[in-house]
């Protein structure tokens, strides 16, 4: 059951616009700090830190390929 939510919530996360508490209420906890906890035996890092990697990921342009010859 909490595979399912953290899976879930990773999804909401990616949102730029979500925030980590109400991704928490949306994926049914009702202590934030439960969630993070649940998150992070998952996954290993916050689900704060998570956010934030996605969203420098985002950010960063991917480099244009190059022939070579």
């Amino acid at each position: 059951m909490n595979r399912f939510r953290v899976d879930r919530a990773k999804r909401l996360l990616a949102d730029p616009q979500s925030q980590v508490k109400l991704v928490a209420q949306q994926v049914g906890f009702e202590n934030v700090n439960t969630f993070i906890r649940v998150f992070k035996s998952f996954e290993g890092i916050s689900p704060g830190v998570y956010k934030e990697t996605l969203l420098k990921r985002s950010r960063t342009p991917i480099p244009a390929e190059t022939d070579v010859f």
